[in-house]
């Protein structure tokens, strides 16, 4: 979902005409560093082919990778928490080879050897399942650096403002400015100007969002479809064990599975 310039109301950036140049290289912010806000962003660049764009990315948490999330032990030991595998899709997947050959070649993802117990037909996806040997989240970071997006880490959007902004030579242009948290005085304010911003974020945060975000979804039919999206829970456990627990690494190596959908039962 993106925020495109529309016509309408406008005003100067806090307070005033914005001054700054006019660049040649639009400026795209993309708010979210999951998997859906990294992966635009290296479409965006790869379908640039060769013309200039500024790609930004903002994350209001600590890390990249959102819902591919890992976690680490003192040891150095880690486990995917959030996805622990990627599934090719039946019918799609075709489109996606350029892709995974990338990831593959790189080192990031590897073919999945073992096996899933109670895999989800209803997902549609029975085809080659990837790991990730350096976490899950390095699949993120992998599609972030071929991006060359500028990643901004601890900041979330809080509002989306259409403005008015004015060229030294007197021309003016519709952009976005985008408030964020941890926002400081010495902030400057042509930084926080964007010709398209997209949301990645999760439905819950995006309703949450003030300013022209909020506006457009109520003028539009997009609010009544977004209110109605509802979340699953999913829980993962990790137990990490020393190398030389032979008890512990006995106990796993006999275990039919590396993957186990639990149902609710």
């Amino acid at each position: 979902r993106s925020a495109g310039a529309r016509s309408g109301s406008q005003r100067p950036v806090q307070g005033r005409v914005a001054s700054r140049a006019m660049l040649d290289a639009p400026r795209v912010l993309i708010i979210g560093a999951g998997l859906t806000g990294s992966l635009i962003a290296r479409m965006l660049q790869a379908g640039a082919a060769g013309y200039p764009v500024e790609i930004h990315v903002w994350e209001k948490g600590r890390g990249i990778g959102g819902r591919f999330s890992v976690t680490r032990s003192d040891t150095g030991g880690q486990a995917d928490t959030g996805a622990q595998y990627i599934t090719e899709v039946e019918g799609i997947a075709g489109e996606h080879r350029a892709l995974y050959n990338h990831l593959y070649g790189e080192g990031t993802l590897v073919p999945m050897k073992t096996v899933i117990a109670g895999t989800r037909a209803a997902d549609g996806a029975s085809g080659k399942n990837w790991v990730a040997p350096h976490g899950i989240n390095a699949v993120a970071k992998s599609l972030l650096a071929a991006s060359n997006a500028r990643v901004t880490l601890g900041r979330g959007a809080t509002t989306v403002e259409r403005v008015a902004v004015t060229s030294a030579a007197g021309k003016t242009r519709t952009q976005w400015h985008v408030s964020h948290t941890n926002a400081q005085p010495a902030d400057v304010a042509d930084e926080l100007l964007f010709d398209a911003v997209v949301l990645t974020l999760p439905v819950p945060q995006v309703l949450g969002m003030g300013g022209e975000v909020a506006e457009l979804l109520e003028r539009s039919d997009l609010l009544d479809a977004l209110v109605s999206v509802q979340y699953s829970s999913r829980y993962a456990a990790s137990y990490f064990y020393s190398l030389d627990d032979a008890a512990a690494k006995a106990y796993f190596e006999q275990l039919p599975w590396a993957s186990r959908y639990v149902g609710k039962e």
